[in-house]
C-alpha cells in the first residue's frame, strides 16, 4: 500500500480540506477519491509527486446525474 494526499480544492486551487488515502497504485487512488469526494474539486498527490486533479464537473455527466 502506498500513502495518497487528497486535497479538496476551491476555485482559485486553495486547499480547504485534506485526507489519507492508502492504495495500491494511482489507478486505485484515483478511484477511491472519485468515490470519495463528489462535492469538491479534489488533487491527488503521492508525496510530492502529483497524481491527477478531479474536477465536480467530470462526475455529474449526465450518466452519473441519472444515477443519484
Amino acid at each position: 500500500m502506498t500513502g495518497y494526499r487528497l486535497y479538496s480544492v476551491d476555485g482559485a486551487g486553495k486547499i480547504t480540506a485534506a485526507g489519507s488515502l492508502h492504495a495500491q497504485d494511482d489507478e486505485e487512488a484515483v478511484n477511491i477519491a472519485r468515490a470519495l469526494n463528489k462535492a469538491a474539486n479534489c488533487e491527488i498527490w503521492n508525496g510530492t509527486r502529483f497524481v491527477e486533479a478531479i474536477s465536480i464537473s467530470e462526475e455529474q455527466t449526465p450518466a452519473n446525474l441519472s444515477a443519484l
